[in-house]
């Protein structure tokens, strides 16, 4: 199961979330997800969507990222069913951004193995479009994590930040709300994302490892929501 923004004070009392500064966005008459989702997870999931997006005052980002304070699997799939709810309840132009491939989504869109985040990333001459894949007729589109294989641009450079900062503004151009999978590139994502969402795994995750991830999130300029418990696989 997950619990979103009002269990983070019971995980670590200093943890305050943000206080909801927006208006919220106007919810259409929900359609079918691309992704299944199993009921309890499903139930979980669209809390995240409705508190994060829907709801009176709440933030509605432009950029999401999911975070892990160690590496999680689920973060990635997690993401991917967000931005999927997301899509299926609002009338706007949803992107997902992979960080790292996750097969079973792959599989299940049937996206096409092309060009992904990490090859728009390591060539700032490539085309964005070339990295995009819309899901059938949907509001949905995915950004795979690509098949970039050796990097010509250091990541950790100013001049890999200058990239990631400029390959999400020409995604914004194009796209109402992008969700990212944060795996494994939270320190470059998080001052460029409107609002970080933590994943938090339940039994395994130390308070002061969260704790210095949000520190570290809110230090590169981000709104750090509150955070995702689970301690089940999507």
């Amino acid at each position: 199961m997950s619990r979103f923004l009002d269990a983070y004070g019971q995980f670590e009392r200093s943890l305050a979330v943000a206080p909801p500064t927006g208006r919220g966005l106007a919810e259409n008459q929900q359609t079918a997800t691309a992704l299944p989702l199993r009921g309890r997870w499903r139930s979980e999931l669209e809390n995240v969507v409705r508190r994060v997006y829907l709801s009176p005052g709440s933030l509605a980002p432009r950029v999401l990222t999911f975070a892990a304070p160690h590496p999680l699997r689920g973060v990635a799939k997690l993401s991917a069913h967000v931005a999927d709810l997301l899509a299926s309840s609002v009338s706007r132009q949803v992107c997902l951004i992979e960080n790292t491939p996750e097969e079973s989504v792959r599989e299940t869109l049937e996206l096409p193995v092309q060009a992904g985040w990490q090859d728009v990333l390591n060539d700032p001459g490539q085309d964005i479009a070339t990295a995009i894949v819309q899901v059938g007729q949907s509001n949905l589109s995915v950004v795979q994590a690509g098949t970039c294989r050796s990097a010509r641009v250091d990541a950790r450079s100013l001049e890999g930040v200058d990239i990631l900062r400029q390959r999400l503004e020409e995604l914004r151009q194009r796209f109402d709300f992008i969700v990212v999978d944060g795996t494994s590139d939270i320190l470059r994502l998080a001052g460029c994302s409107d609002a970080v969402a933590l994943v938090l795994q339940e039994g395994v995750t130390r308070p002061d490892a969260a704790r210095r991830l949000r520190h570290t999130c809110e230090d590169l300029g981000a709104t750090v929501l509150g955070a995702v418990f689970t301690h089940t696989e999507i």
